[in-house]
This record gives structure tokens, sequence and C-alpha cells, in this order.
């Protein structure tokens, strides 16, 4: 199946096909990753940020990004095929992005009455 990462196919990656019978136009495909996608994922990091919930910093990754690109790519492809993800896959970290400064005593409603009057 994912020969490219070194996956073959098993009982659990034919489990949920078991209960997908038909067409279904609305649906994708997410097709088997290569070690060269996730070297140039990777590379486009950008240098101050972290990679992730770990806080692992993108310049230890990228300096190492050709050793591990095999065993990412096999992860990466044994999660698609098998539906199964990792707990500490589905942590996400949300931070508010304020794109402009308010002024904290103005108030907002007094403001669009403001310029609704003019």
């Amino acid at each position: 199946m994912f020969l490219s990462a070194g996956l073959v196919n098993s009982s659990v990656s034919k489990a949920y096909v078991s209960y997908l019978t038909g067409e279904f136009c609305n649906s994708f495909y997410i097709g088997p990753l290569t070690e060269d996608e996730i070297v140039t994922t990777v590379s486009q990091l950008k240098e101050p940020t972290a990679v992730g919930y770990d806080e692992v910093k993108a310049k230890p990754v990228k300096v190492v990004s050709r050793l591990i690109s095999f065993p990412v790519a096999y992860i990466c492809n044994l999660i698609i095929s098998s539906a199964v993800f990792p707990g500490k896959m589905k942590v996400a970290r949300v931070t508010r992005y304020q794109t402009c400064q308010v002024h904290p005593t103005v108030d907002p409603f007094q403001f669009f009455r403001y310029f609704q009057q003019l």
C-alpha cells in the first residue's frame, strides 16, 4: 500500500474499509507521504518558532531532517492508513492574534455610535 515509506497492507489498514461501501463524491484522498515531502516541509519552517507542543525549535529539526525523514514518513503513513491518531497529536495550542490596538478606555459601542451620527 505505502511502499515509499515501507508500509505494507495489514489487517489494521483494511479494518475501516469493511464499513465503507459505495462511492463518495465529496470525500478526499490523502496519499502516502514521501521522504522528500518531509524534508521540503521541514526546510520551510521558520527559524525562531517551535515545531510543536514539545517546544523543540525548528533549527535542530532542520539539521537532522534527512536522517528523520524515513521514520517520520513511516509514522505519518501508518497514522493515515490505520486512521488512529496518537493522543499527543490531538493537542493544539490556540492563541489569540490581535490585529490592531484598541485603547482600553474606549467603549466599542460608543465608538460605533459616534460614527453612525456622522
